[in-house]
């Protein structure tokens, strides 16, 4: 007995140490990046600014018009694409009155505390204590992956997104719909995330709260319209939408989506995709991605269960991580947004084993998705890969349909007479 406390008491240290220099590297990583101007950040900063200058917003989506305020606001001699919803103005209104570096490194602070309070929230909801073995382990894990530090880095917005998520299901599982509610409409008014959990809602029959979304999305565009005029709704729904996930350059691996992975494989282009699978209309494409995207989505909220706390954790989340895969365009940051899902299935897996003290082979392949998806891989070198190599450049892709297949096959059998 002596002899396994003590070897407990080395694995609990050993834990402790793993913890606390991922938090450290991570920590480190964001003073590195924190003042350097990067061209995600550059997009939000000169969205905001533009209004908090009160210049032209309805020309924000012209290419030479965007980058002129980009170049004026100090950010150097980045160039960037104006495709977000106007309303991702609000996302640094707050601190677009500040110097570009200046604002830089408090965007990352922000990044940094959303973050905190994101896995604060997470553990509360699953009773996991941060002092205990499980959750030093899921710390480290977290403070290492790769998507966290793609968010430091760029100061894209999907930690502050994760917290808003995270909030709505922490408001699920408290029974209270404008905790729900008004975090859902946010994320969809700064980047247009929140459509799949919506759906979710109105499935399980969440009627008045889903109403609350959706009129929480309204009533913020109507009362912002002085600062972002129709004009730019309606450039942004013409012009710019339409053209999501559709041009070649979307068809680069850097984009780990089903639409960008069919767009990859079976697109032709000179420049961006000079080595397709098969090469197919662009109509077909185009239908193609929206049957699978569509199909994925209603297998997600079909197998769905909410008949227990755990089903309506993992369900909610499987919703949450559908969004990213579904995307037309998502790259490695966006996958920051499966964390409610990976720590309930590891929670899942973990509960498992300590009830069978065998892993199953859901729960070795969670643990396998986790690893892939949390991994500094390089599949971007592969972008000009010729046929079939160019399977190997999906991995967080994979890794996230791998997790969300096991959510599923996880949440059905809980619904099942066996299960009940």
């Amino acid at each position: 007995m002596n002899s396994f406390t003590r070897t407990d008491r080395i694995y609990s240290f050993l834990l402790w140490i793993c913890c606390v220099c991922s938090v450290s590297a991570l920590l480190m990583y964001s003073v590195k990046w924190g003042p350097r101007l990067t061209h995600g950040f550059a997009a939000y900063y000169t969205y905001a600014r533009i209004v908090l200058d009160r210049s032209d917003f309805q020309s924000v989506y012209d290419f030479d018009y965007f980058n002129a305020r980009i170049h004026e606001y100090g950010l150097g001699k980045i160039t960037d694409i104006a495709n977000n919803i106007p309303t991702n103005a609000l996302a640094m209104a707050g601190i677009a009155w500040m110097r570009p570096s200046v604002a830089k490194i408090s965007w990352s602070m922000i990044q940094l505390a959303a973050l905190v309070l994101s896995v604060k929230l997470l553990f509360s909801l699953y009773a996991i204590s941060f002092t205990e073995d499980f959750g030093l382990a899921l710390t480290a894990l977290v403070a290492l992956g790769r998507p966290v530090y793609e968010n430091i880095a760029l100061g894209q917005l999907y930690l502050v997104l994760l917290l808003l998520f995270s909030l709505s299901l922490f408001g699920i599982i408290q029974k209270k719909r404008y905790v729900t509610s008004v975090p859902l409409s946010l994320t969809f008014l700064l980047k247009g995330y929140g459509a799949i959990p919506l759906i979710w809602l109105i499935f399980k029959k969440e009627y008045k709260t889903a109403l609350i979304a959706v009129l929480g999305i309204l009533g913020i565009v109507l009362a912002t319209l002085p600062l972002f005029h129709i004009q730019a709704w309606i450039t942004y729904f013409t012009e710019v939408f339409p053209t999501l996930g559709r041009l070649p350059a979307h068809g680069n691996v850097a984009y780990q989506t089903l639409n960008g992975f069919l767009r990859h494989i079976f697109t032709y282009d000179a420049v961006w995709l000079p080595f397709p699978l098969m090469r197919l209309s662009e109509t077909l494409v185009v239908l193609s991605s929206m049957f699978v995207n569509v199909l994925l989505i209603v297998l997600v909220i079909r197998c769905s269960d909410s008949s227990t706390r755990e089903g309506t954790l993992l369900s909610y989340s499987t919703a949450i991580a559908a969004g990213v895969v579904t995307a037309p365009l998502a790259e490695e940051y966006h996958y920051v947004l499966f964390l409610p899902l990976i720590v309930g299935l590891l929670v899942h897996a973990i509960r498992a084993y300590s009830t069978t003290t065998r892993l199953d082979m859901l729960s070795i392949g969670t643990v396998l998705a986790v690893i892939v998806m949390s991994l500094p891989l390089h599949y971007k070198a592969l972008q000009l890969a010729p046929s079939f190599i160019v399977l190997l450049a999906y991995p967080k892709l994979y890794a996230g349909i791998a997790l969300l297949i096991v959510s599923m096959v996880v949440t059905s059998r809980m619904q099942s007479p066996a299960a009940l």
